[in-house]
């Protein structure tokens, strides 16, 4: 998913992480199978495009301005939509969404569009993670896709499928320095100090060849890295000084071909 301004696309913004919000409860009807339910949404995002838009609808969730970061499927056939937004709800996801809005809640609403790293929109976590399923069947080789995948978990609050996507594109690039980033910080948040170390100290030395930094700009690999660092002091800090806060060797030498990023 696509993040706001200024976060990279590596990471995520800890109040970004809309997913760990129950959010309002609405009901919506899925139209794969026609079942109505109730469904704590989580982080609102709201599309100002479709919003100063002429005309939308309720009766598509696409066709709305708003879209749910929470990962959530139908109760009844377990897909991720397409959902239409029931009546009684209508009005609370209005209120819910403008009231966060103007007190810059982030944990209540974003002013954003939800996408993909492509650009391809999405009104659902789910919905987008059942796209990118696809691409992965299509390219199952792709440590990219599975890191993309991990995100999308990650930012729906499901923290167990996101640490399983990253780990599936680490075994395809274990140099794979978002999913390294991003596993090493979920371990952290999780207590395992000694994995997440393991993780963020492969970090350091995978973005020591230019090979595994390619598809980062500078800014990004800077905010990488100090989030990075930042982790390793804390994890060193937790550990009482028994785990480093650099790997006990940073090779100097690179392999053949192969160029040091400066950065």
């Amino acid at each position: 998913m696509a993040p706001p301004a200024g976060v990279p696309s590596g990471f995520i913004d800890p109040l970004f992480a809309g997913g760990r919000e129950r959010g309002p409860r609405l009901s919506l009807t899925c139209k794969s199978c026609g079942h109505e339910g109730w469904y704590h949404v989580g982080l609102i995002a709201v599309d100002r495009e479709k919003v100063e838009a002429a005309e939308w609808r309720y009766d598509d969730l696409r066709a709305s301005p708003f879209g749910f970061i929470r990962y959530f499927r139908c109760e009844s056939c377990d897909a991720a939509g397409p959902w239409s937004i029931s009546g009684k709800s209508q009005v609370k996801l209005q209120m819910f969404s403008l009231a966060g809005i103007l007190s810059g809640d982030r944990r209540k609403a974003v002013v954003m569009k939800m996408a993909l790293f492509d650009g391809t929109e999405i009104s659902t976590s789910a919905e987008g993670v059942d796209l990118l399923r696809r691409r992965i069947e299509a390219d199952p080789d792709n440590p990219f896709l599975y890191d993309r995948l991990g995100n999308l978990f990650r930012t729906g609050g499901r923290v167990d499928l996101a640490l399983d996507s990253f780990q599936e594109a680490l075994r395809l690039d274990q140099d794979f320095i978002l999913s390294l980033h991003s596993a090493g910080a979920l371990l952290l948040a999780r207590g395992n100090l000694e994995e997440a170390a393991k993780h963020l100290h492969r970090f350091i030395v995978s973005i020591r060849d230019e090979r595994n930094t390619g598809r980062v700009s500078t800014p990004e690999l800077r905010a990488l890295t100090r989030d990075v660092l930042e982790n390793l002091l804390a994890i060193h800090s937790r550990s009482r000084e028994v785990i480093p806060v650099f790997p006990d060797e940073i090779p100097r030498a690179q392999t053949p071909g192969s160029k040091v990023r400066w950065f």
